[in-house]
């Protein structure tokens, strides 16, 4: 997309395209999604920014909600907000940000209030701050404390849902 490869500054496209997957099994292509995001001006690859604007995940659902068979659910900045664990027991899922990056949380289990991600760059990478990450490629289930606070600390989310 734009002549940038999306492993340099794709973690917000391809965490939502997870989060889409993770619903229904639709794959929504990640390239056609980073390229929209690109040209409405909501994908900053330029400037090795990623995401530009948050209408990214707000607006997602208007241009692939469609083929994806989801909606934007809302949006949130506290992972112990009820609302949330509900909307993830319910089998829907988020975007995660977090520290100068994007994660999928695909799952909730009441039991270990543990939340499963999916990290598009998980962490054991060599650049900051994915070393400091504690992330693997095959997903992890994290505590609340960890999406409070270091290198997973939440700091605003979006929900999707199925349609």
């Amino acid at each position: 997309y734009a002549g940038k490869k999306l492993s340099t500054s794709g973690c917000g496209p391809v965490s939502l395209v997870n989060a889409i997957y993770c619903l229904n099994g639709i794959y929504v292509p990640v390239e056609e999604v980073a390229n929209w995001g690109y040209n409405n001006n909501y994908f900053n690859a330029d400037k090795n920014g990623g995401i530009a604007k948050r209408e990214f995940f707000t607006t997602a659902d208007e241009q692939f909600g469609g083929v994806g068979m989801f909606r934007y659910a809302g949006y949130g900045k506290d992972v112990q907000d009820p609302a949330f664990r509900s909307h993830l027991l319910n089998g829907d899922t988020a975007v995660l940000h977090v520290n100068y990056h994007f994660i999928a949380v695909i799952d909730y289990d009441p039991e270990t209030n543990q939340y499963f991600v999916l990290d598009s760059y998980p962490g054991s990478g060599t650049s900051m701050p994915s070393k400091y990450r504690t992330t693997t490629a095959e997903g992890d289930w994290v505590t609340l404390d960890e999406l409070q606070k270091g290198w997973l600390a939440v700091t605003e989310y979006w929900m999707y849902s199925k349609v």
